[in-house]
C-alpha cells in the first residue's frame, strides 16, 4: 500500500513497488521539479521523490522556513509513513545541509536511517561560509547579490513582481544555511558520499573533505566538471556517480531470489539436501523478530563490528539460522546452542546426531544448507565486475582449471571464475579445512549446469565421497553445494519469515 499523498513530496512519476526511494533536497531557491529527469536515467527500481518545502510551486502561499532546526521537526513527521522501505537522500548545496540535519535527526530518534547519504555542491556544515549572509540585506542589495551568485535567471531578476513573490522563499532559503549553526556529536551510522565540482567558485575542493569527519561509515569524495550548478549543466554525469553507489547498493536490497517459498520444515532425509534462501535486508518488524532470537554473545559480536550496515547483516544471518533450524527442530530459536569446530565451522551443541548445516552470504544473500547423516558445505559469491578474476585465477587455482578457464571466450571468464570460485569454498568447508588446504590441490569443473569433483590430490579418494551442485539462487550470484556422494536429492527454497 503507497504512503498518503504528502505536500512534501513532489512525484516525477507514479510510485512503484521500488526497492529503494531517493529523497532528494535542491538547492537555495529550487524546487523538486529540477530532479524531473532523474527516473529516466536511473533505475526503475529507484522510486525519485523530490522535496518540496513550503513557500514554491503548489506550497508557494506557505511562509517559508526561515531556521533549520524548526524545518526539521517538521519534516521527520512530515516523511515518516514514506520511509516504509529503504531510502536514501541526495542533497544538494542547502539541500545537503537538509539531508544532513534530517539523517541526523533520524538517527537521535533510532531511526529509521538513510542507506546512503549523497551531499553535492556543499563544503562539510562546520566550515564558516565563505561570503556575508544575503538573508537580512536591504531589497537592492539582495537582488545585487542574487545576480552576483548566478543561478537566477535576468529575466526573473528584472521582472519586479515575479521578484516581489520570489523574495520571501529566497530569503527563507538563504535564513536557514547563514543563521545555522553546527553541533557536533555522533557521526552517522551510514555511508557518505560528497560531490564536488572543480570549477565551483563557492565550495573549495578541501571543505568538501570534512563530510568524512560526519560518517562512521565509509566515505567517498568524488569531483565532476563544472561549476556551483552542476545539477542542472552536468545531469548526467551526476547520475552516473550517484547511480555508482545506488546500483549495488539496490541489488543487494532486494536481490530476485529464484525459488520457490519454503513449505514445512523437517530434518532431512539421509538421502537428502535442503537449502534455504534468505534476503538480508528485512523490515524493521522483520528484523526485530530476527534479533529477538540472538544470543548475548551473538549481540556482543554485532555490536564490535564497525559499519551499521555489517551489524544489521550479521544480525539478520543469524536470526535467519536460529529460525530455520527452530522450525525444523520444532524449537525456540532462541534456545538453540551454537558451538565451533577449530576451524570456525558452526554445530549445534544440542542437535539430533547427524545434523549438519552450513551457512554463506555475499551481498545481500544467505544460503542456509541442511542435511542428516553427512558433512554439507555451502557457497555463494555475488558476480562483480570490480576483481580482477584472470589474476586472482592465476593465483589460486589449480593448473587444470585455469587451462579450462583460458579456453573460453573474455566474456565468459567473469562468469566462470565465480562458478569454479563458488565450487572450491563449498568443498573447503564442507570438509571443514578451510584455507589450510590450498585450493591448487583439488579441481572443480567449470561448466555452468554440472559441477564435478575432478580431483583431490590432498586425497585421492576424497573425489568419489563428495558431490558438487550447481546452485542459482538469484540473477548476478555463482553458488555451489558439497555433500556426500550417496545424497540424491537437493530441495532449494526462498525461506518465508512470518
Amino acid at each position: 500500500m503507497p504512503p498518503p499523498a504528502s505536500p512534501w513530496i513532489y512525484q516525477p512519476r507514479p510510485l512503484t513497488d521500488a526497492s529503494l526511494r531517493l529523497f532528494c533536497f535542491p538547492f537555495a531557491g529550487g524546487g523538486p521539479v529540477l530532479f524531473r529527469n532523474w527516473p529516466s536515467q536511473l533505475p526503475d527500481r529507484i522510486d525519485i521523490c523530490g522535496i518540496r518545502l513550503p513557500g514554491r510551486e503548489s506550497r508557494w502561499r506557505e511562509p517559508p522556513f526561515t531556521r533549520l532546526p524548526a524545518l526539521i521537526a517538521a519534516l521527520v513527521p512530515g516523511l515518516r509513513s514514506w520511509f516504509d522501505r529503504p531510502f536514501a537522500f541526495f542533497g544538494y548545496s542547502l539541500g545537503a545541509l537538509i539531508a544532513y540535519e534530517l539523517t541526523r535527526a533520524l538517527q537521535a530518534a533510532g531511526g529509521p536511517m538513510p542507506k546512503h547519504l549523497f551531499v553535492s555542491a556543499a563544503q562539510a556544515p562546520f566550515h564558516p561560509l565563505p561570503r556575508e549572509p544575503l538573508h537580512d540585506l536591504p531589497e537592492d542589495k539582495f537582488r545585487d547579490a542574487l545576480q552576483s551568485l548566478g543561478g537566477t535567471p535576468r529575466e526573473i531578476l528584472d521582472n519586479r513582481e515575479l521578484m516581489d513573490l520570489l523574495t520571501p522563499m529566497l530569503r527563507g532559503d538563504f535564513a536557514l544555511l547563514e543563521t545555522h549553526t553546527h553541533q557536533p556529536g555522533p557521526p552517522l551510522a551510514c555511508p557518505i558520499t560528497a560531490i564536488g565540482a572543480w570549477d565551483d567558485a563557492r565550495v573549495a575542493p578541501d571543505r568538501i573533505d570534512g563530510w568524512q569527519t560526519l560518517t562512521r561509515d565509509t566515505f567517498q569524495k568524488k569531483m565532476i566538471a563544472g561549476d556551483h550548478f552542476f545539477l542542472v549543466s552536468r545531469e548526467r554525469e551526476l547520475l552516473k556517480l550517484v547511480n555508482d553507489d545506488l546500483g549495488p547498493l539496490v541489488a543487494r536490497l532486494r536481490p530476485s531470489l529464484n525459488w520457490p517459498p519454503t513449505g514445512a520444515l523437517t530434518i532431512p532425509e539421509p538421502h537428502q539436501a535442503r537449502v534455504l534462501a534468505f534476503a538480508l535486508e528485512q523490515s524493521p518488524a522483520r528484523f526485530a523478530l530476527l534479533e529477538q532470537t540472538l544470543s548475548a554473545d551473538e549481540r556482543e559480536r554485532a555490536r564490535r563490528l564497525v559499519f551499521d550496515r555489517d551489524r544489521r547483516s550479521f544480525m539478520a544471518a543469524r536470526g535467519f539460522v536460529r529460525t530455520a533450524l527452530g522450525q525444523c527442530l520444532n524449537r525456540d530459536p532462541a534456545s538453540l546452542t551454537f558451538g565451533y569446530s577449530a576451524k570456525g565451522k558452526p554445530f549445534l551443541r544440542d542437535a539430533p546426531d547427524g545434523l549438519h548445516f552450513n551457512l554463506a552470504h555475499s551481498h545481500g544473500v544467505v544460503l542456509l544448507a541442511i542435511t542428516h547423516g553427512h558433512e554439507v558445505g555451502i557457497d555463494v559469491e555475488f558476480i562483480r565486475d570490480d576483481v580482477e578474476a584472470e589474476s586472482l585465477a592465476g593465483s589460486f587455482f589449480s593448473a587444470a582449471e585455469l587451462q579450462a578457464l583460458r579456453l573460453l571466450a573474455p566474456d565468459q571468464f567473469r562468469d566462470a571464475f565465480f562458478r569454479v570460485w563458488a565450487r572450491k569454498e563449498a568443498y573447503l568447508k564442507a570438509i571443514g579445512k578451510g584455507l589450510s588446504l590450498s585450493l591448487k590441490d583439488f579441481d572443480v569443473s567449470i561448466d555452468a549446469d554440472s559441477a564435478t569433483l575432478l580431483a583431490t590430490r590432498h586425497d585421492e579418494a576424497e573425489a568419489g565421497r563428495w558431490k558438487l551442485l550447481p546452485l542459482s539462487p538469484a540473477e548476478g550470484y555463482a553458488a555451489a553445494l558439497a555433500v556426500g556422494a550417496t545424497v540424491s536429492e537437493c530441495r532449494c527454497e526462498v525461506f518465508a519469515l512470518t
